[in-house]
């Protein structure tokens, strides 16, 4: 007796994914300010990520969404400023010390909807949707001068009375948080049994405000009381804030190689590259305020269910 074949069924499918790894930092060196006050966050950092995909029975439609935090720790360095100062009928220019640290952190949420372009083998999505991401920096550190005259003297040298001392507490916040559409186009190619290569490439226009603000705070533990000491004119942090607005333009990409473990479930190892041109806003050597490019590139593993 014949039978008829059972019907076709149809179902929504879920993918939910995991990612994390180790991220380089790259880009425009020496944000703090000054010459002999540059520091940067150590080089290598991590980042995760979360994801999820939906693609709805009977539409071409695909919907997906993604947040990734990456953070650097604190970096240190110390040096040797040479500051001028200009007291009571002198100018000296007076070698200090220095230390200071800085970290950053940058974070991006996607919000994306794309299409299956059903060329050749595999899988080739084109989506089109909006990025948020945000990049963050702080700088801390403290200066220290001494032997700096309070009268006209040209040197301290045998009338200690006469000299003191300076130092300048500073930090700088830098930011840029900003916001814009993104294209991307990704796939995966099957390279036989239960491997396949995935790419992604994706570019964004965000539009947000770029700022950074530097304090100090100047204190003279050591000054006599009955006079003043002198001013540091140059060669030292000092307080400045600036900000702007504009795009920012933004490009990923990713290159990896996926094994299916399960009907359900792969892991994939990838290297990743994201980068932000003219994103945050410091200060040059110069102290003249400068746009800085950021660039975040590592290796990563993710682990990917599907329902």
């Amino acid at each position: 007796m014949a039978t008829k074949a059972p019907p076709a069924t149809f179902r929504d499918r879920w993918s939910w994914w995991v990612e994390g790894g180790a991220g380089a930092l790259a880009g425009d060196p020496g944000v703090a300010g000054l010459a002999g006050f540059d520091v940067d966050p150590k080089r290598w950092g991590w980042e995760a990520a979360i994801g999820f995909e939906y693609r709805p029975s009977m539409s071409p439609w695909i919907w997906s969404a993604q947040f990734r935090y990456g953070q650097h720790a604190k970096g240190s360095a110390f040096s040797n400023p040479i500051a001028t100062f200009v007291g009571p009928g002198t100018t000296v220019a007076i070698a200090g010390t220095n230390s200071a640290s800085r970290k950053e952190h940058h974070w991006a949420a996607d919000f994306m909807v794309g299409r299956d372009l059903g060329l050749g083998q595999g899988t080739q999505v084109a989506r089109f949707g909006v990025r948020v991401a945000e990049i963050r920096g702080k700088t801390t550190g403290s200066a220290f001068w001494n032997n700096v005259p309070v009268s006209a003297i040209a040197s301290c040298a045998g009338t200690p009375s006469y000299c003191g001392s300076e130092v300048r507490d500073y930090t700088q916040t830098g930011q840029f948080l900003g916001v814009g559409p993104r294209l991307q186009l990704d796939g995966v190619i099957p390279l036989g049994g239960a491997w396949s290569l995935d790419y992604m490439a994706g570019v964004a226009g965000l539009y947000g405000r770029r700022k950074v603000d530097q304090n100090i705070a100047i204190s003279h533990p050591t000054v006599p009381t009955f006079t003043g000491p002198a001013v540091l004119v140059s060669g030292g942090p000092i307080g400045a804030s600036s900000s702007s607005n504009g795009f920012v333009f933004n490009m990923d990409a990713m290159l990896g190689f996926s094994y299916a473990i399960t009907q359900n479930a792969s892991l994939m190892v990838s290297y990743r590259f994201d980068g932000y041109w003219n994103a945050l806003r410091g200060y040059n050597s110069n102290g003249s305020v400068t746009n800085l490019d950021r660039f975040y590139h590592g290796p990563m593993i993710r682990l990917t269910m599907t329902n």
